[in-house]
C-alpha cells in the first residue's frame, strides 16, 4: 500500500520526473543492489542500503492453483541478509527495458521489467520496484517489491 501511495503521490507531483544527473544517481544505485544480489557479500548490501530495517516484498506464484495467483511474502532486509555467505552460484538481476524513475527531493522510486538468472540460466522475469531515499548525497535503497514470474518472460533486448 505504501508503495503504491508514494508512486500516485509522485507521478501527480510536478517535477517528479527525474533530471539526467538524479536519473543517473538513482539507476547506478539500483545496478549496485543488483550487484549485492549477484556478490552475496553482506558488506555490499550495507553500502546499498538506506536502513537494515526497509522491506522486501515478493510475490511469487501460489502453488498448484487454478488461477494465475501470486503470494506475497515480506522480510525486512536485516532478516533477509542473516546469515548470507556467498555460495558460488552465479546470480544475475537485470533490467529489460528501461524502467521508469521518478524523483521529488529526497526519494526516489524505480519501476520496471527484470529478468534473473541462476548460473546463466533464466529463473524468471517480473516486476521490480524500489523505493530510494538520498542520504548524505548518496541515493540508497529504503524498500524492494517485486514479483517472481518464472512463465511468460519477454525475451531481454
Amino acid at each position: 500500500m505504501r508503495m503504491i501511495t508514494l508512486l500516485t503521490v509522485l507521478a501527480l507531483t510536478p517535477h517528479a520526473n527525474a533530471d539526467d544527473n538524479e536519473r543517473a544517481a538513482v539507476m547506478s544505485a539500483a545496478q549496485a543492489a543488483f550487484d549485492a544480489v549477484r556478490s552475496q557479500k553482506l558488506d555490499d548490501w550495507s553500502d546499498v542500503l538506506y536502513s537494515p530495517d526497509g522491506n522486501i516484498l515478493a510475490f511469487r506464484p501460489v502453488a498448484e492453483s487454478d488461477t494465475p495467483a501470486m503470494t506475497g511474502q515480506i522480510v525486512t532486509f536485516e532478516q533477509r541478509l542473516a546469515g548470507m555467505e556467498p555460495d558460488g552460484v552465479d546470480l544475475v538481476e537485470t533490467w529489460i527495458g528501461e524502467p521508469s524513475v521518478l524523483v521529488h527531493g529526497p526519494l526516489a522510486v524505480i519501476w520496471g521489467l527484470y529478468e534473473f538468472r541462476i548460473d546463466g540460466e533464466l529463473s524468471h522475469c517480473g516486476i521490480t520496484a524500489m523505493e530510494l531515499a538520498k542520504s548524505d548525497g548518496e541515493w540508497k535503497i529504503a524498500n524492494w517489491s517485486f514479483t517472481v514470474e518464472p512463465d511468460g518472460c519477454p525475451e531481454a533486448e
